[in-house]
């Protein structure tokens, strides 16, 4: 089955001109916390370590979300599955 994860990005910046904040996410007390600037990342790292993880994860944005700050939270190489 495949599974959808959707994900939501907006407008965001510091006052010293910074992008995102990390932030530690918990998505279960009994696991460690997924550290990230960006939640969807968060939430796609914790998920694919579950059972029947998503297959395709679809990031919505408008023309004046911070996409320059997404591209700098992904790592130099992406993890399989997922293509820009």
């Amino acid at each position: 089955m495949h599974r959808t994860l959707v994900s939501f990005l907006g407008r965001f910046q510091r006052p010293d001109g910074s992008g995102y904040q990390r932030v530690a996410y918990r998505f279960h007390s009994s696991e460690p916390p997924v550290e990230s600037e960006f939640f969807g990342w968060a939430a796609w790292r914790h998920l694919t370590q579950q059972p029947d993880p998503p297959t395709q994860w679809v990031i919505l944005g408008t023309r004046t979300s911070s996409w320059d700050c997404l591209f700098a939270i992904f790592p130099d190489e992406l993890p399989e599955g997922l293509t820009t």
